[in-house]
């Protein structure tokens, strides 16, 4: 009868160290990056264009010869792609707004610092104020681009950069820091 018991016991504490072995990790981890929302799409874009820019850094220093280059190139790019599709797809007008207002008073409730939150009022005040309107054209491609963006959506290119003198974000055709007034054009 013990020998029952304990055989029982022993297939219970198996059936339970091996459960989790054995069931869907995808629905968890969807629901972790924040799959399907907004933020969860803008995550996942991140990623690929921070992988982009790795990829080129990569290939400059000769860490990755050029097949490879290409090959992983144009994986992330169509990666890319299609993350932007799904984002004109499922981002409306009226999601994102929804989004942005709730990272804005989740941020205002948090202990940020004075600036951060005077650069997040800035930009949602512009987004708000121009949500047709177009940004300048990217120094890359030449496509446009929208405000506010901080990438390319054509060709990836990183369209914002820090000013050396106080460390502001600038825009990339900016030809002086709109916070310290700077020149950021680089002397010969």
């Amino acid at each position: 009868m013990i020998l029952f018991i304990a055989l029982g016991l022993g297939l219970l504490a198996i059936g339970y160290v091996a459960f989790p072995l054995f069931r869907s990790q995808a629905p968890l981890e969807a629901e972790a990056l924040g799959e399907g929302t907004p933020y969860g799409l803008t995550s996942r874009k991140d990623s690929v264009l921070y992988a982009l820019q790795d990829l080129e850094f990569e290939r400059e220093v000769g860490s990755l010869s050029e097949a490879d280059y290409r090959t992983l190139d144009q994986r992330y790019r169509a990666r890319a792609i299609s993350i932007l599709k799904e984002m004109d797809e499922n981002i409306g007008d009226e999601s994102l707004e929804a989004d942005i207002e709730r990272r804005v008073k989740s941020l205002r409730r948090s202990s940020a610092k004075e600036p951060m939150e005077e650069t997040i009022e800035r930009q949602v005040a512009a987004l708000r104020q121009h949500p047709q309107e177009k940004g300048k054209p990217c120094p890359r491609c030449g496509q446009s681009t929208g405000v506010g963006d901080r990438f390319c959506r054509h060709c990836g290119q990183n369209l914002a950069f820090l000013c050396p003198h106080c460390g502001q974000e600038q825009d990339m055709t900016s030809r002086f820091c709109t916070q310290c007034g700077e020149s950021l054009e680089v002397e010969p």
